[in-house]
C-alpha cells in the first residue's frame, strides 16, 4: 500500500510539494497571455491576459468579467499565482469556478489559476472567431505535466493535455483523480502547441461565457523533479476568422 500526503497524492507524487514551484503570468500586450512555471520561488510575477486581436475590438467583440457588460474591455487581467504546487483534478473545485466570475481562489488553498469571464459581440456584423493557445516556450518537459481546463457556457468542458507517447497516470492513480471523457473532451497537443477552436456566427448581441483552469496535474506521471526550473510560456487570445452582416443585421 502506497503512502499519501494531501489530497492522496503518494509521496512520490508528492515530492514536488517540497519543491516549491511559482507559476508566473506574465502580460505581453493585448494579444497574449504569458504563462511562466518556474520552480525555487520563481523571479518572474506578473498577470495573465486574456486579450482580444484588434480587429475583433474594432468590430465590436468586447470581454468583461460580468455577464451584464456594465464596463466592456479589449483585455482582462488575471491575478498571478505565486508558489504553486502540483494538484489533483478531484481536488479542483469546478463547481464552484463555473459560479463566480473573475478570478476564483480555492477554498482550500490549492494552487492552480481559475478564471471565469464573458465575451460579447457589440457590433453589427457575425463572426467566426478563433480561440487560440500557442505554447511559446517550454523547457525540462514542464508542459508535460500540465492540464488547461476551458469551459465553454458552464457546459461544454474541454481538458487539453500533452500527448506524450506514454500512460498519461502514475501506476495506483485513484478513478476519482482522473479525467472522466464522458463529461470531459480530452484533447492532446504536440510541443508546436494546442490546436485551434474556432468559435462559429458569432452574431450581434450574443454572449458566451468562458472559464478557464490552469494546473499541474500530480498523477501525471511526467509530472516528477525532472520539471524543476522548467518554463512555460503560452499566448491565449481572440482573433477573427471572417466577419459578415447579416440581412437581418442590415
Amino acid at each position: 500500500m502506497k503512502n499519501t500526503i494531501g489530497s492522496g497524492l503518494t509521496l512520490a507524487q508528492a515530492k514536488l510539494r517540497h519543491n516549491v514551484l511559482s507559476l508566473s503570468i506574465l502580460g505581453t500586450g493585448l494579444v497574449s497571455a504569458i504563462i511562466g512555471i518556474l520552480a525555487y520561488f520563481g523571479m518572474n510575477m506578473g498577470t495573465f491576459v486574456i486579450s482580444l486581436e484588434e480587429v475583433a475590438y474594432r468590430i465590436g467583440i468586447s470581454l468583461s468579467e460580468e455577464p451584464k457588460f456594465v464596463s466592456s474591455y479589449p483585455r482582462l487581467l488575471v491575478n498571478p499565482l505565486n508558489n504553486a504546487v502540483p494538484v489533483s483534478f478531484h481536488d479542483i473545485e469546478i463547481d464552484n469556478i463555473i459560479h463566480s466570475e473573475g478570478n476564483y481562489y480555492d477554498s482550500m488553498g490549492l494552487t492552480y489559476t481559475a478564471y471565469t469571464f464573458y465575451i460579447k459581440n457589440e457590433g453589427n456584423t457575425t463572426v467566426d472567431l478563433n480561440f487560440n493557445i500557442n505554447f511559446l516556450k517550454a523547457t525540462n518537459g514542464v508542459d508535460s505535466a500540465l492540464r488547461i481546463l476551458v469551459i465553454e457556457d458552464e457546459t461544454k468542458k474541454t481538458v487539453y493535455l500533452k500527448d506524450d507517447g506514454d500512460d498519461i497516470y502514475i501506476e495506483g492513480t485513484p478513478k476519482n483523480a482522473k479525467i472522466d471523457e464522458s463529461e470531459y473532451n480530452l484533447v492532446f497537443f504536440y510541443s508546436d502547441g494546442i490546436p485551434e477552436t474556432v468559435i462559429e456566427d458569432f452574431r450581434p448581441g450574443q454572449i458566451k461565457k468562458y472559464s478557464v483552469v490552469i494546473w499541474l496535474e500530480g498523477w501525471d506521471i511526467q509530472c516528477d523533479d525532472s520539471i524543476k526550473s522548467g518554463q512555460l510560456r503560452l499566448d491565449l487570445n481572440f482573433s477573427v476568422v471572417s466577419s459578415r452582416v447579416d440581412e437581418e443585421n442590415q
